[in-house]
Order: structure tokens, then C-alpha cells, then sequence
């Protein structure tokens, strides 16, 4: 259903936006687990090594999530405020 693309492309959006603030802030070695673990779509190692060597890992994603989540609303109110105009 759209909805359920709809949610899939918002999680790909989330997790990418997570994962270019860890590459801000990880090491070499660690950068180069994470590469290796996206490159064998492993989702559930992925997981496991963030959380296990990622301080922070849950402010990171809560703080990407916000950003994105407010600029979804600023894009409605944006779609709205065109509409009311082009009425």
C-alpha cells in the first residue's frame, strides 16, 4: 500500500541520515566495519555493532529523526499554503 512505501522511504531516509552523522564521528576501523556490513545488507550485525560501539547512538538517531519529522511538517504547511493559493 502507499502508506506502507511511504514508511519504508522515510526509514531509508532515517537510516541514511544516521549513518553520514556516524561517519562524522567513528574511526577508520569503524568505518570500515559499517562499510562491510551495509555492503552485505546485514541489518542485524549492522545493529548489533552500532549499538555495542557507538556511544550515543539512540541521541544520534532521536536527533536525525526530529530533523527530519520537522521538516516533513514545514514541507506540508509549504504544500498547504500553495494550494490555498492555487485554489
Amino acid at each position: 500500500s502507499r502508506n506502507k512505501e511511504l514508511m519504508a522511504q522515510l526509514a531509508d531516509t532515517l537510516q541514511n541520515r544516521v549513518i553520514t552523522r556516524l561517519m562524522e564521528v567513528l574511526s577508520e576501523e569503524d568505518k570500515q566495519n559499517l562499510d562491510k556490513y551495509i555492503a552485505e545488507n546485514n541489518a542485524e550485525l549492522l545493529n548489533e555493532y552500532l549499538i555495542e560501539n557507538v556511544p550515543g547512538l539512540d541521541l544520534i538517531a532521536q536527533s536525525e529523526y526530529e530533523k527530519l519529522r520537522q521538516e516533513l511538517l514545514s514541507q506540508n504547511e509549504e504544500i498547504k499554503k500553495i494550494i490555498e493559493e492555487n485554489k
